[in-house]
């Protein structure tokens, strides 16, 4: 169960990146890059 509730996490980060607390390391290691 708690995976599924990463999923619907990382789907909420996917939809509101600026909204949402930071993502986890794994997916904030380059953070800017895309949004340049």
């Amino acid at each position: 169960m708690s995976l599924n509730n990463q999923l619907k996490d990382f789907l909420k980060y996917k939809k509101f990146p600026k909204t949402v607390i930071p993502l986890p390391s794994k997916f904030s290691q380059k953070p800017d890059e895309k949004h340049i």
